[in-house]
Parts: structure tokens; C-alpha cells; sequence
């Protein structure tokens, strides 16, 4: 299974451990996302939206 955290090992109660880790990374980031205000959320669409159009589109 792909992994945010590389490791090395093959050890099952490792690869357990760190995706638990992950799957708590994730979740607090879904969180904070969730915690947004209205005016926080339009400001990234704004520098989504930049970014795509500054970087993303070919010229």
C-alpha cells in the first residue's frame, strides 16, 4: 500500500504504526480544512486559482 511516511521496513507492526500515524495526519488536516471560515476558504480558491493560472496553464 502506498505511504505518505517511506520506510524501509517490511515489519507489519511498523507499517501498522505508521499508518495509523498518517491516518491521524489526515484527519487533523481535514479537520483544519473543516475549521475554515468562509473568508479563508475564498482566499485559497484565490490562490489556487493563481497558482493554476500562473503555473499550470501552458502559455
Amino acid at each position: 500500500a502506498p505511504t505518505l511516511i517511506k520506510s524501509k521496513s517490511e515489519d507489519p507492526s511498523v507499517i501498522s504504526k505508521n499508518l495509523r500515524l498518517e491516518i491521524s495526519f489526515i484527519m487533523t488536516v481535514i479537520l483544519e480544512i473543516g475549521n475554515l471560515t468562509r473568508d479563508e476558504e475564498s482566499k485559497i480558491a484565490e490562490s489556487e486559482k493563481w497558482v493554476l493560472d500562473n503555473y499550470c496553464m501552458p502559455h
